[in-house]
């Protein structure tokens, strides 16, 4: 049954790429008058100005923190068809996988880990947010990647300070994707598809518009792929949505969706005994948020509802069990539901001067079951907990040709459960010239979540997580960014993050016992360094130096490097190269194992080759390109026993029109 299927894949992606060659052909005769000529030399110009290798900027905050930025385009030159894909070339940031598409959120079969914070669920501790709003499991307390799609992304931001104001809970780290909003007036559609090895396949299409009062964008897309192990396939799907209404020129109505589906199976550990059965992990939300935003001069700020509605469910094989008497595979249902209510506004002072305030009142929580041969067994009723958090950021310019700039905020947190936290956070920015020096100080918190309650539920303990205390991370950061000429720009920092009082289980079941354990240090020195000696060349080096205390903190290699080269031979053409080293470091499953164990150091090496055509009158624009993965045929892992695939070619195509 898989094979017709798979041809007629391939069929269809031959087909759209000899379509693309075939419909460039007639872009050859000199039809274009000088103005047109002049115009596509302009955005020409523009693209290779603004698109880096890896990222395309690093924005320095008037909060003293730094935030890489990546952009659509940098998606597609990185091949990426998840957030997991997207981010690993960062410097600071890891990941974890299992399988090339579908991340089983089951265990640490797709996370993101920001300097080392992450590990105590699989990515907790960081927010992952779309448009502001987290998204996250309401019992679990930790993102599901596949629930997060990339195509409808314009830009990503990702923090690597903690924001202990801005974002609140869960934020020793984050990221926000931004999703498409169409400026301009007139329809424009989009159409990507590609194929390569272990039968990978994506399909993304999506139509955007803008008359005088509305804007819309409707897209969806799909990816799969039948793995580089035997029951390592995945899928995942999305369909997302926007609809905005321009009520006057500084007030907008708008409504966003995002529906998504995904599953993933665990191919296991190649150290691991079989199993009679394949483990298996399904995720299923709807995502929606209404928002009313506003700009001008003075005032800038929203007013948004959101709701996210989802499942997720892993089948999985329970030996030696506890209920029943006999090894026998089972369902865990997971059913969650957040929503609440988010405010901020911006004021700009005639006098230099920012004052942001808001408040967020986000509800949180779900129910589980397992599902045994015997029948259902309620693991726990529904629960919800709640944050009521109001905040405050002053900051204040001083000084014309050089310009110093401090900052200070501060969060207050009440949760239903738990105790009154605080985040606080300090900035200084000075700038001169071409140069920033740039400070920071945070103090953030990371509370536990609803599983706390499940577990204590299911291990007979009864309301003993109320005495859980939140996570706190002092952090301090302290660096420079210059632009020495028209080709070399230069970030060096340093960063220092102190936490305590970090949730893991202790001991490993049964049973299970959720506790404060565990303090710890990271120092470290990032930096980022860009190089664009011409139009047609552009490079990228970044990387990150940790140490930490104690050594065997998980998820915090020592050494990591990030590398990206973009070449223009030809107005036509776009070359690629990328590379990524990370070096060993130790892997905990904090869950069911409190022995460390460690990954080697591997180094990957990617590249991309496209092609830029264009049909007679400019009615399609398109790119068809090859991309290679792990041009090295390097052998590493992110977990212990699951390698990850060796080279892997991929053909594809993207169309506007």
């Amino acid at each position: 049954m898989m094979m017709p299927y798979s041809m007629i894949r391939v069929a269809v992606s031959i087909g759209l790429l000899t379509l693309c060659f075939n419909s460039s052909l007639g872009d050859q005769s000199p039809q274009v008058n000088k103005d047109e000529k002049e115009e596509a030399a302009i955005v020409l110009k523009e693209v290779i100005v603004t698109v880096r290798p890896i990222q395309q900027e690093l924005l320095i905050q008037r909060l003293g923190d730094k935030v890489s930025v990546i952009t659509d385009k940098q998606i597609e030159v990185l091949n990426a068809h998840d957030v997991a894909t997207a981010l690993r070339r960062i410097p600071g940031v890891t990941i974890s996988r299992y399988n090339v598409v579908g991340a089983f959120g089951g265990d640490a079969g797709g996370s993101v880990y920001i300097r080392g914070h992450g590990s105590g669920r699989p990515g907790g501790e960081i927010s992952m947010m779309i448009d502001d709003i987290p998204r996250f499991s309401g019992v679990w307390a930790h993102p599901f990647l596949d629930l997060i799609s990339v195509s409808s992304a314009e830009r990503i931001h990702v923090y690597k300070s903690p924001q202990a104001v801005l974002l609140g809970n869960m934020s020793f780290g984050g990221l926000n994707i931004l999703p498409r909003k169409r400026n301009e007036k007139g329809v424009e559609g989009r159409l990507r598809t590609t194929y390569g090895s272990y039968d990978t396949f994506t399909l993304q299409g999506e139509v955007t518009g803008k008359s005088e009062h509305l804007n819309y964008t409707l897209g969806g897309s799909r990816q799969e792929s039948d793995g580089h192990r035997k029951s390592a396939d995945g899928r995942v799907e999305s369909i997302h949505a926007r609809l905005g209404y321009q009520i006057n020129e500084k007030w907008e109505l708008a409504m966003l969706f995002h529906h998504s589906y995904s599953y993933a199976h665990d191919p296991q550990s190649i150290f691991s005994p079989p199993l009679p059965i394949v483990e298996s992990y399904i995720t299923d939300s709807q995502f929606y948020v209404l928002s009313l935003t506003h700009e001008d001069e003075v005032f800038k700020g929203y007013v948004k509802l959101y709701l996210d509605d989802g499942m997720t469910s892993w089948y999985q094989w329970h030996q030696p069990p506890p209920s029943p008497n006999t090894p026998q595979s089972f369902n865990n249902v997971t059913r969650f539901k957040n929503y609440g209510f988010r405010a901020r506004e911006k004021i700009s002072f005639t006098n230099d001067t920012e004052l942001t305030f808001g408040f967020d009142l986000d509800f949180y929580g779900g129910e589980v079951e397992d599902t045994f041969s015997e029948g259902p067994v309620l693991f726990m009723e529904n629960m919800t907990f709640k944050n009521i958090a109001p905040y405050l950021v002053l900051s204040r310019t001083f000084g014309n040709s050089t310009q110093l700039t401090p900052s200070a905020g501060i969060r207050y947190n009440k949760s239903r459960y738990f105790e009154e936290d605080w985040g606080a956070q300090a900035g200084l920015v000075a700038e001169f010239k071409n140069t920033k020096l740039y400070a920071n100080w945070n103090r953030a918190f990371n509370l536990a979540g609803v599983y706390s309650s499940v577990f204590a539920a299911r291990w007979g303990l009864g309301e003993k997580w109320k005495e859980l205390g939140a996570e706190i991370v002092n952090h301090f950061e302290i660096g420079v960014s210059r632009q020495l000429n028209d080709a070399w720009w230069i970030d060096l920092s340093f960063f220092n993050d102190e936490t305590k009082n970090s949730i893991r289980f202790d001991p490993p079941p049964p049973p299970i016992f959720i506790t404060n354990v565990g303090d710890y240090i990271i120092k470290g020195i990032e930096y980022n360094i860009y190089y664009s000696p011409t139009n047609r060349w552009n490079i990228f080096l970044g990387g990150t130096y940790n140490e930490s205390k104690p050594e065997d903190v998980p998820n915090l290699p020592k050494w990591t490097f990030s590398a990206g080269l973009a070449y223009k031979p030809h107005e036509r053409w776009d070359l690629n190269f990328d590379a990524q080293y990370v070096g060993k470091q130790y892997i905990l499953n904090p869950r069911f194992n409190p022995n460390q164990v460690s990954i080697e150091e591997f180094l990957l090496l990617n590249g991309r080759l496209a092609y830029n055509f264009t049909t007679p009158e400019n009615v399609w624009k398109g790119t068809v390109y090859i991309a290679v993965e792990n041009i090295a045929d390097e052998a590493y892992d992110y977990r212990p026993g699951y390698p990850m695939p060796g080279r892997g070619v991929t053909v594809g195509m993207d169309i506007k029109f």
